[in-house]
């Protein structure tokens, strides 16, 4: 059921921590032959659904973005082969120099 699968897009999005206006434009944009209204209708209902999910639990929402985990530490990316090979390649290109190199390789 297409209206089904709009309601659970809304449902999942919210659910995973998605914003809201990603979830919107996802929707709206879904090639489905679905017209806004039904679109809109889903988007109602999944809002509907999450906020009584949220409100009948402990669970507490959470909205992806900046802030919300601290930052990956650089060594982590650094340690990475595929990291090591893209910096190599870049150094061959004459695109990064000696002094990129020490920051690179901490």
């Amino acid at each position: 059921d297409l209206k089904e699968q709009l309601f659970l897009s809304y449902w999942n999005g919210k659910v995973l921590g998605y914003p809201e206006n990603m979830i919107e434009v996802y929707i709206q944009g879904f090639n489905t032959e679905l017209g806004a209204a039904d679109r809109s209708e889903q988007i109602y209902r999944g809002k509907q659904a999450v906020s009584k999910l949220f409100a009948n639990s402990d669970f507490e929402p959470v909205t992806i973005g900046m802030g919300l985990d601290p930052p990956v530490d650089p060594s982590f990316w650094n340690s990475l082969p595929s990291v090591h090979g893209f910096n190599d390649l870049r150094r061959q290109a004459g695109i990064i120099g000696a002094t990129d190199d020490e920051e690179l390789d901490k």
